[in-house]
């Protein structure tokens, strides 16, 4: 039963790492197939990215860090109970 109730309560994590593996694979794998074509389709390329820049200035890549501060918060009484909550478990841990 512990067992269910971990997997119930866990959160859903993004694979951060992984993802930024695969992504620098397919950023490898895009800059070799790059080095074979002409200067001309290099240059149309570059258009195009900095056309895709230029429209979504503020995308960025989503790590773990972001995923937390993207997260909920607690309200100020929230806090406060749990502050109330902590100090008494403190204070039964410690008799």
């Amino acid at each position: 039963m512990a067992k269910k109730n971990k997997i119930a309560d866990s959160v859903n994590e993004p694979m951060s790492e992984g993802y930024q593996i695969a992504e620098k694979t397919e950023a490898f794998r895009f800059l070799e197939m790059a080095k074979k074509l002409p200067s001309s389709a290099i240059h149309e390329i570059i258009k195009e990215l900095i056309k895709m820049l230029k429209q979504n200035p503020n995308k960025t890549d989503i790590g773990f860090s972001s995923f937390l501060l993207t997260g909920p918060v607690m309200a100020e009484s929230q806090f406060e109970e749990y502050k109330k909550q902590r100090e008494f478990f403190n204070k039964w841990r410690l008799k």
